[in-house]
Order: C-alpha cells, then sequence, then structure tokens
C-alpha cells in the first residue's frame, strides 16, 4: 500500500512518505461513502420494453447514416487537394 500510494503520488506531484505508520493513520482517516445500487430495469422478455430505451432499429440508422455521408462527399467533390 506504501508503495502504490507513493507512485501515486509521484504522478500527481504530491510529497511522498515513506514511513508506514504515516501512511496507515492517513489511510484510516479516509471516509469512504456507502455502496449504493443502481436501480436497472432488465427486460424479462422482447415485448418488456418499459423504461429501456428502446433503439431505433439499426437497418434505419445506417440508411440516415449513408445518406448524411454522400451528401457530405458530393459537396466536397469541387474541392482539390
Amino acid at each position: 500500500m506504501v508503495s502504490c500510494s507513493n507512485l501515486l503520488a509521484y504522478n500527481i506531484g504530491v510529497e511522498e512518505c515513506r514511513d508506514e505508520a504515516t501512511v496507515m493513520a492517513m489511510a484510516c482517516n479516509v471516509s469512504v461513502p456507502d455502496f449504493v445500487a443502481k436501480k436497472v430495469h432488465i427486460a424479462a422478455d422482447e415485448t418488456d420494453t418499459e423504461g429501456a430505451g428502446v433503439a431505433d432499429d439499426d437497418e434505419v440508422v445506417l440508411a440516415e447514416l449513408m445518406k448524411e455521408l454522400s451528401l457530405n462527399h458530393e459537396s466536397l467533390a469541387s474541392f482539390k487537394i
């Protein structure tokens, strides 16, 4: 733990401390908040889409992107490198 803390201290420009008792005292004073799990809804079947944020059909999204790319390509055709 001492080596890891000194490596991190070196990388962020903080003075290193090689005294194990001091590092242990600092570690004991760190307060870590309790873990709180996020509420996640998992669809049990394909008809259960409530809150799942159903995305657009991939084919529709790809068609729109291809259309945008072709428009940009045509507008850039007159430029010479």
